[in-house]
């Protein structure tokens, strides 16, 4: 995971329980207060006082710090948890995107690339090849009767991938 993992140092990976980032992402809930109170910080700069620490989500922490030890309050807290709400939407969001994304250009079945990415990439692809004068190649194939070999040999397949 990355995140912060001690208070005020951005981007550190950390492991589930470890420094004041790893607690909270165990925890599943916010942490904050005076950096003093809690022995497992460590702060990068010693103008950091204070601090918020709040999942977000199962993805990481956002941290905020400050360089008072009464910078923070409950409202703060509270303020931090919608933001690290809505980063954890926006993650998702984009997750499932792309995912959409992805299902809608392959065959579920195969993994192949469908009719719908190939009319993506060919636009893209017809200049391409002429600008730098390579060879494009295309190969379709179309099997009479295909649903009744599909139907004979999908299950054998599937048990072989197994």
């Amino acid at each position: 995971m990355a995140a912060f993992g001690e208070v005020g140092q951005k981007g550190r990976s950390f492991k589930r329980g470890e420094g004041i980032a790893g607690k909270t992402w165990a925890l599943g809930k916010p942490i904050w207060g005076k950096i003093s109170d809690f022995p497992e910080a460590k702060p990068v700069d010693p103008r950091i006082k204070a601090f918020i620490s709040v999942p977000i989500g199962d993805r990481g922490v956002i941290q905020v710090v400050g360089d008072r030890e009464d910078a923070f309050d409950e409202d703060d807290v509270t303020l931090v948890e919608i933001l690290a709400r809505h980063v954890y939407e926006e993650i998702r969001r984009v997750e499932l995107e792309a995912e959409l994304r992805e299902q809608a250009i392959r065959d579920p079945l195969t993994g192949l690339y469908n009719r719908r990415f190939l009319s993506e990439v060919l636009p893209k692809e017809l200049p391409r090849a002429e600008r730098y004068g390579h060879a494009l190649s295309l190969l379709i194939v179309d099997i009479n009767n295909f649903k009744e070999i599909n139907d004979s040999y999908v299950g054998t397949w599937w048990a072989m991938r197994s």
